[in-house]
């Protein structure tokens, strides 16, 4: 993506940065990696605050845990000195801390990349879970040098003086830094400076610098995960459009609290993700459980064990998985077909039952329609080829995922054949 110029086009290509991100999070939170309540064994639910009066450019709130984050394009991708999330990241964030919601991380989202601070990282991370005490400075190393790039900025915005000074920087020295550039903000300053020291060791400790998010690479990652939940693909850009307009309005207010469940529902996007294989699984072989019963099949009436696995291994393993089962009326074909279903399904793959009504367009037809509209919950069935296309678009771990057919009742050879 080529650089935007500074002014109004770097402040729209923000905004719109910041309301990718939280597309992308609300995609991820409920597609690529939901989490699951151990009690109840329930998807947990997922806030997303826009513009939150208490800092950050966003938060996600999921159960008692928190996460604060600020969010910056830079189409430069540039990277960001450590004198700039000093005086640029930090602050904002630094208005979130509550040092009563200790489960928090305060996360910075941006597409540049951390410039040549990489002792000041791991100073910064070594504070988590280190006991601060009540006189912070003094569990402050005062004597190893902490190196880092000291950018020259403050002398190009014309400051009088350099915001770094002359001189080594110890974590000591560097906190302090830290806490003078916070505490010119009147409402920091009126605070006790003990408890500064508090709020920012907790915050140090809990922060993350999370570059390299390209605006192309947010999008291309939104896109896939839209793939996996609408009915037609060619409406993709329209409905990542209406998705992006609704955040913007809803962030206009300011503390838009978004439950990405609901927000989803209204817009149609609450078909189970093919992404989430697992789930898609779970009800595939719940459907093709109640399908066999309702037969009168139950694997433990199969008297030819090996044959099924013989069977399934030739099914399964073979470079074009087609097996067709021959032979007389009554030999048990449609049991043994049964029977490899239950065998596929339990070695952890989808599998679909359809019986044909002589015509085998009419067959994929009704293969599409139970896997597209009965087990993920779309409205229309795309043609049975097409799914396959839809697996590959939504990323390469999801391209080779098999889908088992079994077509039963084919009496007719030019049907078979086909």
């Amino acid at each position: 993506m080529a650089s935007i110029p500074a002014g109004g086009p770097s402040t729209i290509n923000g905004v719109l940065y910041q309301m990718l991100w939280a597309l992308h999070r609300l995609g991820a939170l409920t597609a690529f990696s939901p989490e699951v309540d151990d009690a109840t064994g329930q998807l947990t639910d997922v806030t997303i605050v826009l513009e939150p009066p208490d800092g950050g450019d966003q938060q996600e709130i999921q159960g008692n845990r928190r996460i604060v984050e600020q969010i910056k394009s830079r189409s430069s991708l540039r990277t960001w000195s450590l004198q700039e999330v000093i005086r640029e990241v930090l602050p904002d964030l630094y208005r979130a801390v509550d040092l009563a919601h200790s489960d928090t991380v305060y996360r910075f989202v941006t597409e540049g990349l951390p410039g040549e601070w990489k002792q000041v990282d791991a100073f910064f991370k070594s504070l988590h879970g280190r006991n601060a005490s009540n006189n912070v400075l003094e569990n402050l190393d005062d004597t190893k040098e902490l190196k880092f790039r000291r950018s020259n900025r403050s002398a190009s915005e014309g400051m009088t003086e350099s915001f770094w000074g002359s001189g080594p920087y110890t974590e000591r020295r560097l906190f302090k830094r830290i806490v003078s550039a916070l505490r010119k903000n009147w409402k920091v300053e009126q605070e006790p400076l003990a408890m500064t020291h508090q709020k920012l060791w907790h915050l140090l400790g809990n922060f993350t610098f999370d570059g390299g998010h390209s605006f192309i690479e947010v999008q291309a990652t939104i896109d896939a995960w839209l793939l996996s939940v609408i009915d037609a693909a060619e409406d993709l850009p329209t409905r990542r459009n209406a998705l992006l307009l609704d955040l913007a309005r809803r962030a206009i207010a300011g503390n838009a609290r978004i439950v990405a469940r609901e927000f989803l529902a209204e817009h149609n996007l609450n078909a189970t993700p093919l992404t989430d294989w697992l789930k898609i699984y779970q009800k595939a072989a719940d459907h093709l459980e109640r399908m066999l019963h309702r037969r009168g099949f139950d694997c433990g009436d199969d008297a030819r064990p090996h044959s099924v696995v013989t069977a399934a291994s030739h099914w399964t393993a073979a470079a074009r998985p087609i097996l067709v089962l021959t032979g007389e009326s009554g030999q048990g074909k449609t049991w043994l077909g049964y029977a490899l279903l239950a065998r596929v399904v339990a070695q952890g793959e989808v599998a679909l039952l359809v019986d044909t009504t002589g015509r085998t367009d009419d067959a994929l037809k009704a293969a599409a329609a139970t896997f597209w509209q009965e087990i993920v919950g779309h409205d229309n069935a795309p043609p049975f080829v097409r799914i396959r296309d839809r697996l590959r678009q939504c990323g390469p771990v999801h391209a080779t995922r098999p889908l088992y057919l079994l077509i039963d009742r084919v009496i007719d050879h030019d049907e078979a054949h086909t």
